[in-house]
């Protein structure tokens, strides 16, 4: 018995050594892995951090080696650490109906990250109009723009189409249904847009509007939209809109008066309605729901915009404050609450950072993508 015990103590001797070398080994790859991606960032991060267990947190440490290795020959501390960004816009860039005007802090932090190379792009509710023009001007080189929460993405020269899906015939109908007569079912009232193409128009954005499927004339929605610098909303009846032609519908409702419907039983039975089609009820809060083809969430669109830019996700920051950037904020490498975020816009995010209308946007590119302490 006592030569089969020594060959066993022998045997476990040896694997401890083989262990020890095995660490050695990683721990040497790894720095030199580190130290390669510390001087080439941007060529390293998308595809490495795919195969890295803590890829999610990757930016803290390499600016922490950066900051340590740094030296006249090696790659500045504030060049870029993540290769682009996309922000939500409402209630993240700034507040709703504000003139749709970026505070300087967020500016400067996106026009810096658009100098640095950094590819920049919003993802929004919205369908385009002037208040998108307006940020174009305020950002210039900005990239593609996503819209209609991912129906609709858009080239940044011109606003060529690059992709869009419409809701099937059969979801159309059954939205018509449900709400005619400006009612909810038949019971109460509510206002409802459609996002849709005029019949005989070509595929640009020019000709995507909002259309107001009111019985009785306009509804304060009406100004609402055009508060917003949305495109100029058309009236039309139900059976104008083309069946094949409708990206979205938007329920709205108010508080205001006790004949209007309450969006939580609106959103119940639009459910139940569509269950089976090729749609989405996405709950906007307590007064909003929309109607969106199957499968049409910013977070599938950011996916599909990143692969045409050959940028992965993981090298992604994403900054969003409601429950439709939850997708968004769940795929990205950094995804960013605002302070004013809903509560599950803030669990799906990585962090969260200051309110939208303290430069939370400014704050997370400063810090995630540039590798420094906030400072407005």
């Amino acid at each position: 018995m006592a030569p089969a015990l020594a060959t066993r103590t022998h045997t476990t001797g040896r694997r401890g050594s083989r262990v020890l070398v095995a660490a050695a080994v990683l721990g040497a790859s790894y720095f030199a892995f580190a130290s390669l991606f510390v001087q080439h960032p941007r060529s390293w991060w998308p595809d490495a951090a795919a195969f890295l267990p803590f890829g999610r947190s990757l930016p803290a440490s390499v600016t922490a080696l950066r900051a340590a290795m740094a030296t006249p020959e090696t790659v500045s501390v504030n060049s870029p650490l993540l290769r682009a960004v996309v922000s939500d816009v409402d209630g993240t860039l700034f507040h709703f109906g504000c003139q749709n005007q970026l505070s300087a802090a967020n500016a400067a932090a996106l026009r810096r990250a658009i100098a640095a190379g950094v590819h920049v792009s919003l993802a929004t509710g919205r369908i385009p109009g002037p208040w998108s023009g307006a940020l174009g001007q305020q950002l210039p080189g900005m990239g593609p723009g996503i819209f209609a929460n991912g129906a609709l993405i858009l080239g940044p020269v011109g606003g060529e189409v690059l992709e869009e899906t419409f809701l099937p015939a059969e979801v159309v109908a059954i939205v018509k249904d449900f709400s005619r007569g400006g009612l909810a079912g038949g019971k109460g009232r509510v206002a409802l847009l459609a996002a849709t193409r005029l019949a005989g128009s070509a595929p640009e954005h020019g000709s995507l509007c909002y259309a107001e499927l009111a019985p009785s004339g306009p509804t304060w929605v009406t100004e609402l939209v055009k508060g917003a610098g949305e495109p100029a909303v058309q009236m039309l009846d139900l059976d104008s809109v083309a069946d094949d032609r409708v990206m979205k519908f938007v329920f709205f409702t108010t508080r205001k008066d006790a004949d209007w419907a309450c969006m939580p039983d609106v959103v119940a039975e639009l459910k139940a309605r569509l269950a089976g089609t090729g749609s989405t009820v996405l709950a906007c809060g307590a007064l909003q729901c929309e109607v969106l083809p199957l499968g049409i969430n910013k977070g599938a669109a950011v996916e599909r915009l990143l692969s045409r830019l050959g940028v992965a996700p993981s090298a992604t920051l994403a900054c969003g404050d409601a429950e439709n950037d939850v997708e968004m904020l769940r795929l990205v490498g950094v995804g960013a609450a605002m302070g004013n975020a809903g509560s599950k816009a803030k669990e799906a995010a990585d962090v969260v950072v200051s309110r939208h209308d303290h430069d939370g946007v400014a704050e997370a590119i400063q810090r995630f993508v540039f590798g420094e302490q906030f400072t407005k």
